[in-house]
């Protein structure tokens, strides 16, 4: 495994949860491009602000990479990201699956994130989730 890819892991499960920042810019190369299913982001002065704001909000997150597959220059990571929100199922933990694109030489210089954000926000809104559900099911049948 690749320097970039090693602090890529170690910063997500042990760092990123504890909402340590300090060691970003060892990870992730000045112009970064981060993208989402929310987003596109770039350079590392967003992405900071992305990850302060996002740490700002939740009671608590943390991440589990279960995979990771790396070449030269790029890897995948299937990842879940365990987070409570005080505003979304009464601050209960949710779990989101996701995957994660890297590019890299150095740092990290392209980070794209794969998950599904209904999983994530729309199904936990309590009236907006359950019209999730009956779509889901409808679609299902």
């Amino acid at each position: 495994m690749s320097d970039a890819v090693k602090r890529f892991r170690e910063f997500y499960e042990q760092q990123l949860g504890a909402g340590d920042l300090t060691q970003l810019s060892s990870v992730y190369s000045p112009a970064v491009i981060f993208q989402d299913p929310v987003e596109r982001l770039d350079g590392i002065d967003q992405l900071h602000r992305y990850f302060d704001r996002m740490m700002t909000n939740v009671s608590r997150c943390r991440f589990e990479i279960s995979e990771l597959q790396q070449n030269s220059d790029q890897a995948f990571v299937i990842w879940q990201m365990y987070f409570a929100h005080p505003r979304l199922r009464r601050g209960k933990e949710i779990c989101v699956d996701g995957s994660t694109h890297l590019r890299f030489g150095d740092q990290i210089d392209y980070h794209r994130d794969y998950y599904d954000l209904g999983a994530m926000l729309y199904e936990q809104i309590p009236l907006l989730g359950s019209a999730v559900h009956a779509i889901k099911n409808r679609l299902q049948r």
